[in-house]
């Protein structure tokens, strides 16, 4: 799993971007800034194959969605 970095984005606005995977309690937080695309899904890939979760957009651009079936270890990426 890829470590979340956090990442001052929009300095002038005075908001902090979260992104990447983040571990929660219940699963794993997924982010990402993508103000221009139309849709944003998070690709897990396992032993049970591969699963697309989509993202919800909020008004900065930036997607994100929790998923509970993912965990430390988890491959992914952003399609």
């Amino acid at each position: 799993m890829t470590t979340t970095a956090t990442r001052t984005a929009g300095a002038a606005q005075g908001w902090v971007l979260e992104r990447g995977a983040q571990l929660v309690e219940d699963g794993v937080r997924f982010c990402v800034w993508a103000p221009g695309a139309r849709s944003v899904a998070v690709r897990i890939e396992g032993d049970a194959g591969e699963r697309e979760h989509a993202l919800a957009r909020d008004e900065r651009g930036v997607w994100s969605g929790l998923v509970h079936d993912a965990h430390a270890g988890s491959d992914y990426r952003f399609v």
